[in-house]
């Protein structure tokens, strides 16, 4: 009788007990509902306790088709390693306990282990970049065991950027294409370089959707930067070139005409309709894409004594700078109100003789190509001005003429 409850308690035993998982010296405690990565060549189970005589332990890892991994049956062994070299896909690892008759207890769910890509290698070297610069760095070793849903790389703290916003850590695969960098999901050899280096670049945005980011190209990296309101798409990527349109952001104009495309090495030939190709590619690479921005912004310049040509329109100026009077025949004033309209690089104030005004986010190279008209009240003022010097020159001459004899 003590004997069968010892039995059963040994049978409810096993079926709590929770196997031990393993990963050379890195140490992992999987439950059945549980999924973990595995970044080495082996998993190492053990069973959490010692079996009486009679009792025996089964060990099966099957992959996710049903095949055998390894299957073990031993009363002594109570440990199994899973070599886990040519699997990619998640393997599932199951223990039953038996002392071969119906009191028997067994754990019958599988553990699924999803094994890294890549795994014969198994070490990587992720490297967080800032442009040309080496942000941080991260290790992945054969050791490391990260339980699904958890981080596999520790990601460093966001940097910053003057003039512009942190848009995220992304990689860029063989075929050119970017992803965000997600660190809770496994670092795979399609990430990584012939040296098991993982790069994983800062994308800047700036206030204008400009910015830097890149492509790969064998395994030279280039890097786009561009000018606020302009960004590039990649077209296709072949040997050592990539082919790429340069195109405007929506709520943005430029002089299509002064856009500007150059590397510190390789060439950029322009193909027509915006559109360039980087060919000659041995080494990293920037490209930078510039560009004049253009403005249309209206201001009113208020008492300030201007001279201008006749009375319709106003000349070409350049800004920032003063307003020269022109040679005569001119026509001067004060309290003229003067639409102003600008394009070009930016500026922060406008100068006039006889006042100032500050203009937020207003262009230089200005050409000034609105209509000026002259005020009412000032042709009223010189009216009625006008009418009292000839009523009191009147009334002058009238007042003469009474006295004379």
């Amino acid at each position: 009788m003590k004997r069968g409850m010892a039995a059963l308690a040994l049978a409810l035993a096993v079926l709590l007990a929770v196997p031990v998982a393993a990963s050379a010296d890195s140490e992992a405690v999987p439950t059945p509902d549980e999924s973990w990565y595995f970044y080495g060549d082996t998993a190492t189970f053990e069973y959490p306790g010692e079996l009486p005589t009679g009792w025996s332990i089964t060990w099966a890892a099957v992959d996710s088709s049903g095949a055998d991994v390894t299957y073990t049956q031993s009363e002594d062994l109570l440990s199994i390693v899973v070599d886990l070299t040519s699997y990619n896909d998640p393997v599932y690892v199951t223990q039953t306990v038996s002392n071969g008759s119906s009191s028997s207890s067994k754990t019958t769910e599988a553990m699924p282990l999803h094994v890294a890509e890549g795994s014969s290698t198994g070490t990587y070297l992720v490297t967080f970049m800032d442009g040309s610069s080496v942000y941080s760095t991260y290790t992945i070793s054969r050791t490391t065991v990260v339980r699904e849903g958890d981080t596999h790389v520790v990601v460093p703290s966001a940097p910053t950027k003057e003039g512009y916003t942190f848009g995220g850590w992304y990689w860029t695969d063989s075929d050119g294409t970017e992803h965000e960098f997600d660190a809770t999901e496994p670092v795979t050899s399609d990430m990584a370089n012939s040296s098991g280096v993982v790069r994983i670049d800062a994308k800047w945005i700036g206030s204008g959707g400009g910015g830097s980011s890149h492509v790969v190209i064998d395994t030279n990296v280039v890097t786009f930067q561009a000018v606020n309101g302009l960004r590039y798409d990649v077209d296709s990527v072949s040997g050592s070139s990539v082919t790429f349109t340069v195109a405007v952001n929506e709520g943005y104009e430029f002089d299509l005409s002064t856009i500007t495309v150059g590397s510190n090495y390789g060439t950029v030939t322009s193909l027509g309709d915006c559109q360039y190709i980087l060919t000659g590619v041995t080494r990293d690479t920037i490209v930078t894409i510039s560009g004049d921005r253009l403005y249309t912004v209206q201001c009113r310049l208020q008492n300030a004594s201007l001279s201008v040509s006749g009375y319709d329109s106003v000349p070409e100026y350049t800004i920032p700078g003063e307003f020269v009077a022109q040679a005569s025949p001119s026509f001067g004033w004060s309290g003229m109100d003067i639409r102003v309209y600008m394009d070009g690089r930016d500026v922060t104030s406008l100068y006039v003789s006889g006042g100032t005004i500050d203009i937020a986010e207003v262009t230089g190279n200005l050409v000034i190509v609105a209509e000026a008209s002259f005020p009412w009240f000032v042709l009223v003022i010189v009216i009625v001005v006008a009418a009292a010097v000839v009523a009191a020159y009147l009334y002058r001459r009238r007042l003469h003429r009474s006295r004379s004899p």
